[in-house]
């Protein structure tokens, strides 16, 4: 409550609630782990609390850069989608501010963005008519990590690895 007299004794009277924040938010990455291999579709999650602030201001950082600023509810995950970063190596951070601007950071972590496909080097020509239960060779190759290999041919599937050699015994032309 809050009073003021003038020299004439004319009392006035303001009341009203007051509430006092010196607490800053609190910021958890929530995904990509760390070193996570990503490409352009790829998430960031987090999800910033604080213990008065309905909404926060939270700016996503790729290698300590701002590259956007998002609004954050209070307790909810958030998620923002990759920025059209370079291949290779990067890291990202998220920093968040309550309503009175009290600020959070989150240690940076690191990702990788690999928009290369993988290669795939065959011993066949497309369209090429060959012998039942000849070895057909290939290579998969990319410029980071080569996840899985799986040849398919009619209602035949085959997982493999980066060096395989299908053997065609027993698979039919699905025609």
């Amino acid at each position: 409550t809050y009073t003021a007299t003038n020299n004439g004794n004319a009392l006035t009277t303001s009341s009203g609630k007051l509430r006092i924040d010196g607490e800053a938010p609190v910021v958890t990455l929530i995904a990509p782990d760390d070193n996570a291999q990503l490409n352009g579709n790829s998430q960031f999650r987090f999800v910033a609390t604080d213990n008065l602030a309905p909404l926060l201001s939270c700016d996503f950082r790729v290698d300590g850069v701002i590259q956007t600023t998002v609004a954050a509810e209070n307790g909810n995950t958030r998620n923002v989608t990759a920025v059209d970063a370079v291949e290779g190596t990067h890291t990202w951070s998220v920093s968040c501010r309550d309503q009175v601007s009290l600020t959070a950071t989150t240690p940076e972590r690191i990702y990788v963005n690999d928009k290369t496909p993988p290669t795939i080097q065959a011993n066949t020509t497309n369209n090429s008519i060959i012998k039942e239960g000849t070895l057909i060779p290939f290579i998969v190759t990319d410029n980071n990590e080569v996840a899985t290999v799986q040849f398919d041919f009619g209602n035949t599937t085959i997982n493999g690895t980066t060096n395989t050699s299908i053997n065609t015994s027993g698979i039919k032309d699905p025609i």
